[in-house]
């Protein structure tokens, strides 16, 4: 699916953002092994910021991103994508809100690390 994603033709593109988004919201091991796919968030970004002509389609992929940050573990593999969600956020007011999120979930949250010290060290 992350393959079609890199294709020119539109209607592929399409498909494999609605199949990736329809894995993305019900199974948390799809979001994991999404999340650490080579080419995965790369060619979402790239989906969102071409844009594709049907607005849908970016809207979805905006949505699978913000699928994978719910996931604590994705979260160091995501970082590093900070800056283009940034980007994203000031650059385009329709996904501004999904990538005020997504940036919200990376910075804002403590990590499972530090939540699982906490409870082990007993510091609140």
């Amino acid at each position: 699916m992350v393959d079609l994603l890199s294709i020119q033709a539109v209607d592929a593109q399409a498909a494999a953002v609605g199949a990736l988004y329809n894995l993305a919201e019900v199974n948390m091991d799809c979001r994991l092994k999404l999340a650490s796919e080579r080419w995965a968030v790369d060619r979402l970004l790239k989906v969102i910021k071409m844009p594709h002509p049907v607005p849908e389609i970016c809207r979805k992929a905006s949505m699978i991103l913000e699928s994978l940050v719910s996931e604590p573990q994705n979260r160091p593999l995501l970082l590093i994508y900070e800056n283009s969600f940034a980007e994203i956020l000031f650059s385009d007011s329709k996904y501004s809100d999904t990538f005020g999120r997504i940036l919200y979930e990376l910075t804002a949250r403590p990590s499972s690390k530090f939540t699982a010290a906490r409870g082990i060290w007993g510091m609140y």
